[in-house]
């Protein structure tokens, strides 16, 4: 009988370590959307709603390429129309908030801690709705997601934080930005409840494509409506080409073909570094400033997420793209 060559032994462990790295970059990816967007207002792109339609109408252009060249088929029939209304209703809803909070001046960190509260709002959705069981470990965790979003908030100033323009204010006097940072979080977790169970058999890239056309389709209208701003200056243009290809493209892809060589539960876990990459490029390149309780708070909604990600069913997994 043939031995296993050493090559042989090692391909699992180098396929491993090449899917941990491939959600390393994207979850880094991720966590510069703050400055590409801080980039795209500088250049003219004042409208979120403009923003995301150009950040999805180039992402839906890339995605159908690859799907192209892979020669991948479109969904069809009614799994097609529901992954355009996860774009259209629930992905736009969480990007939305999310840049809202942004553009009202709730510090880039902060909005994306407050984001990681989904896992323990998914869960208790899942509860509600498909009855799934509740563990003593995920109660705990939800409990501490939930105070440490207290924390976070820093309603009475303790923490000394700082906006974006280096004033120290209670961030809890924004009141109408946390409450779209905490809206983002929400409607990203019923994305995923209601979109774990469309996914299903269907290509992730596919997905991907469609959510994006139909994330497009809603922000175009709101953008026209609302009245649409593009970009004036050659950093603005800088700003909404890198939030398209490098935080949506190609992170999108490296959660996916990461996903597929470590799994679901790690995957999650890892991605908790979007959170932390967006803490340190707000302080390094936004002078944005989070103060001790804040920290604190925002340790213990990425430590309770890490707990859900553990925790999690493996086929609870997040269709189509990421923030």
């Amino acid at each position: 009988m043939d031995q296993p060559t050493p090559h042989n032994l090692s391909s699992p462990r180098r396929d491993r370590w090449l899917g941990v790295a491939m959600v390393v970059v994207a979850s880094i990816g991720f966590g510069f959307m703050g400055l590409f967007r801080h980039w795209a207002d500088l250049g003219g792109v004042t409208s979120a709603q403009s923003l995301l339609f150009l950040r999805f109408a180039i992402a839906s252009a890339v995605f159908a390429a690859v799907m192209m060249i892979r020669r991948t088929p479109w969904p069809r029939g009614r799994t097609l129309l529901w992954l355009l209304g996860l774009g259209a209703i629930g992905y736009y809803g969480e990007a939305l908030c999310y840049f809202k909070a942004l553009e009202l001046g709730v510090p880039s960190g902060l909005t994306a801690v407050l984001l990681y509260l989904y896992p323990g709002i998914v869960a208790i959705l899942s509860r509600v709705f498909f009855k799934e069981n509740l563990s003593l470990v995920r109660i705990i965790a939800i409990a501490a997601a939930f105070a440490g979003t207290v924390l976070a908030i820093d309603p009475f100033g303790t923490g000394n934080a700082a906006s974006p323009g280096g004033t120290h204010q209670p961030p809890a006097s924004n009141l109408v930005g946390l409450a779209f940072g905490l809206g983002s979080a929400l409607m990203y977790s019923l994305y995923i409840v209601v979109g774990s169970r469309v996914i299903r058999g269907v290509d992730a890239v596919a997905c991907s494509a469609v959510v994006s056309l139909g994330a497009t389709a809603a922000f175009g209208v709101t953008a026209l409506a609302t009245g649409p701003t593009w970009p004036t200056a050659p950093i603005g243009w800088l700003g909404v080409l890198a939030l398209a290809l490098l935080a949506t493209v190609v992170s999108v892809l490296g959660i996916i073909a990461g996903m597929q060589r470590i799994g679901p539960v790690d995957t999650s876990t890892i991605a908790t570094l979007e959170a932390m990459t967006t803490v340190a490029v707000g302080a390094i390149f936004l002078h944005e400033q989070l103060g001790a309780v804040q920290w604190i708070g925002g340790g213990m909604i990425l430590a309770a997420a890490v707990v859900m990600a553990r925790a999690r069913r493996p086929s609870l997994t997040t269709p189509g793209p990421e923030i």
